[in-house]
């Protein structure tokens, strides 16, 4: 049976598209008259993947850029969960400005992002999915003058130590990617396990996509993952940095030198889009 209405108060209206294995849509709250909400509903075929994606929220709770859930459970045998809508997406924002943010708003983006991954590390989880289309974008709050910035679906999320003992996990190599991720670090791509340093790496492509506008292997006849690491591994950080200031190879360079288990210096990362 398709789902209309949510845990009695909220009432699907409008289809955001897919993440991770799940349907998006925005919901007009009927007891909190002319507010929304962001509704995830899991696929019947991947039931428990909410139940997990809520537990590693319930880890989270707390830290800046975590989003509020206000309610999860089961309607009609399919898996849901409810978010406070800050906005829309930077994808959708970008796209709004024909692909041009000032270097001023990149620059504040960066920070925000660092911060938010430094502290999502620092509960021994890796964030593993940095898009611009899981980043949203809310209205600037009262007595600030910057924007407030929440990241989206944590599906993907996952420890990278033991919380209790920080005893790092083992470096494996599984395999390739079956999804494709035009953010992912090169180890994602080629089917190792992650850790701390891919986080930034994903980061730093992602802070070139807004700098430069796109990326050699988006909007292009690339089409697999395969191609897209071709693409990333055959163009050069001087290259694919080119006419942007230093701080962005340097961030690259720098993410994609870390050891599996180094831990980021986040400071020094920070202190390059001061």
């Amino acid at each position: 049976m398709e789902v209309k209405r949510v845990d009695g108060r909220f009432r699907l209206k409008e289809n955001l598209g897919t993440c991770t294995k799940c349907s998006m849509f925005r919901a007009a709250n009927l007891v909190d008259i002319g507010h929304t909400v962001l509704v995830k509903i899991g696929q019947s075929k991947h039931r428990g993947l909410l139940e997990r994606e809520r537990a590693i929220l319930d880890q989270l709770r707390g830290l800046p850029g975590i989003p509020g859930v206000i309610w999860s459970g089961t309607e009609f045998e399919q898996d849901v969960m409810i978010f406070e809508d800050l906005g829309p997406t930077l994808d959708d924002v970008f796209k709004s400005t024909g692909r041009r943010l000032s270097m001023n708003t990149i620059v504040f983006l960066a920070e925000h992002l660092i911060k938010f991954l430094q502290h999502i590390h620092s509960r021994s989880y890796i964030y593993s999915n940095i898009r611009p289309q899981n980043i949203l974008v809310g209205p600037v709050l009262p007595g600030q003058q910057t924007n407030e910035l929440c990241l989206f679906d944590f599906s993907l999320t996952q420890l990278y130590r033991d919380p209790r003992t920080y005893s790092h996990v083992p470096f494996l190599s599984s395999r390739p990617l079956s999804t494709i991720l035009p953010f992912a670090s090169l180890n994602h791509h080629s089917g190792n396990q992650l850790s701390r340093r891919d986080d930034l790496e994903s980061l730093a492509y992602l802070l070139l996509y807004l700098a430069r506008g796109s990326l050699p292997w988006i909007d292009t006849n690339v089409t697999s993952n395969s191609d897209i690491l071709q693409s990333k591994e055959s163009i050069s950080v001087a290259q694919l940095c080119d006419a942007l200031p230093s701080p962005f190879a340097t961030f690259l360079s720098y993410a994609r030198d870390l050891s599996f288990t180094q831990k980021p210096d986040y400071n020094y990362v920070l202190n390059l889009f001061r």
